[in-house]
């Protein structure tokens, strides 16, 4: 997109779905904005003055085109600099039906508006450097958060808490820079102690990186949540295990193995991280071509899940078919649950496969809801397993943020092996350049146009 008609047009959009509904945003930002609402809009009382507009002020009228009132509205009026772009802006709230909107849309287009593109608000933020890029980026995770974690991180991250951590890297890297230059520029004698000094500023630049990353990546569950899979062989109570989950019965429950031939996926919140959990298909041997596929979906799930639920029927002896399943899930991160804890038990630890005895197992009886908890609290040690303290942070890191991170932790590691083994100065602060300027992709002072388009596509259109 050019970012010279980006900024000098005016552009419109509807901010809230379509369809029907009591209101419908249609929101305008640009220089003509205010020029365009004195043309179309109408104050519900008449003035005897001229109308002038002042900021962050809401006026009630009608939408008038060629002197026919097309809509009864509020218009909210918010003037550059104070407003989310930092440009002139409108907020038009008229009646949610379509033919109002498409109406009202119309008419502001006709004088001169144009349509905007997906995320152009923001971009416009972003440009006019209202916002940085980790902030625009935060925007889009507030509108897809499924849960109130996923929403307090987001909203925390566009007030820049992972912007002040990115800028406090950039500064320090910049500090050893200068440092650097001085020495290349006037230093006749570069030895031991400009290298102790060196690596004194890069050591703790590093471990603060990987802190941040291993962090940031852990915490990237809030947002983009868990995939487990329930399998185990037909009949041992998947179906009711997912029903037990979600608290409602989305599944069919029934005594006829086979039943659920195909994969029942459904969205639960623990402790604010969002699971998908799916009910797959029984997995067994059949001549059906249909239970079949669902098999094959069902393997699918195991492999591209987090986590995988093993449902084993503890009234009844494992068989060679339990075998078998546990087999398929020895390398994926699972949980052993012996289901049906509410009738005399006739399996145990005992009788697991050695490969799968240091496996974590859980009791429970999906029928009666024992040991739900249980199964909770081991859900979430499987998560948390090996990322650290994550329920308090404040920030996460998605995979473009991640990998601009990891490229200048990289680049920060070899120069202080280059530093350790008396290298080239000259070398050593190309390097650190070159890791101020993975930051800058990251916060977007230096980042490409295709990387903006790819990041604002992303956006609904009235954002």
């Amino acid at each position: 997109m050019n970012r010279k008609i980006m900024i000098n047009d005016t552009i419109c959009a509807l901010s809230t779905p379509y369809g029907i509904s009591g209101i419908g945003i249609i929101r305008m930002s640009g220089p003509d904005t205010i020029q365009i609402i004195d043309k179309i809009f109408t104050p519900g009382r008449k003035r005897k003055t001229k109308k002038t507009w002042e900021t962050h002020t809401v006026r009630y009228g009608f939408i008038v085109d060629d002197g026919k009132t097309v809509d009864e509205v509020l218009v909210t009026i918010m003037k550059s600099p104070a407003s989310y772009t930092r440009e002139d802006m409108a907020e038009i709230g008229c009646h949610g039906g379509l033919a109002a909107i498409k109406s009202v849309l119309r008419i502001c287009m006709k004088e001169g508006a144009r349509l905007a593109e997906p995320g152009e608000f923001t971009r416009r933020a972003f440009l006019n450097g209202r916002i940085d890029l980790t902030q625009a980026e935060s925007i889009l995770d507030i509108i897809s958060a499924k849960t109130e974690k996923s929403l307090e991180i987001s909203v925390n991250q566009t007030k820049g808490t992972l912007s002040k951590k990115i800028n406090t890297f950039r500064d320090k890297l910049l500090e050893t820079l200068t440092f650097l230059d001085y020495q290349i520029d006037f230093s006749e004698d570069y030895g031991e102690l400009h290298n102790t000094t060196i690596t004194k500023n890069l050591i703790p630049i590093i471990f603060d990186m990987e802190q941040t990353i291993k962090t940031g990546q852990a915490a990237r569950i809030f947002t983009e949540g868990v995939r487990i899979a329930i399998v185990g062989k037909p009949n041992v109570g998947k179906s009711k295990l997912l029903n037990l989950l979600v608290e409602e019965d989305r599944a069919i429950v029934s005594d006829i193995p086979g039943t659920t031939r195909d994969s029942i996926e459904v969205v639960i919140n623990i402790q604010g991280i969002p699971l998908t959990i799916v009910d797959t298909a029984g997995l067994r041997h059949s001549p059906s071509e249909i239970e079949k596929m669902g098999i094959e979906r069902t393997k699918k799930w195991i492999e591209k899940s987090e986590i995988v639920l093993v449902l084993i029927d503890a009234s009844n002896h494992i068989d060679e078919l339990d075998y078998q399943i546990l087999n398929e899930v020895k390398n994926k991160n699972h949980i052993i649950i012996f289901n049906k804890c509410d009738l005399p038990g006739k399996v145990g630890k005992k009788d697991l496969p050695d490969f799968s005895k240091n496996s974590m197992i859980v009791k429970i009886s999906a029928l009666t809801g024992e040991g739900l908890s249980a199964l909770h609290s081991a859900i979430l040690d499987r998560i948390y397993a090996g990322a650290g303290e994550i329920k308090n942070t404040d920030f996460f890191l998605n995979i473009r943020q991640h990998f601009c991170l990891e490229k200048a932790l990289g680049i920060l590691k070899e120069s202080l092996e280059i530093t350790e083994k008396n290298g080239t100065i000259d070398i050593i602060a190309e390097n650190i350049r070159q890791a101020v300027v993975c930051l800058d992709e990251i916060s977007g002072r230096c980042v490409s146009e295709e990387v903006l388009d790819r990041i604002f596509s992303k956006f609904c259109i009235g954002k």
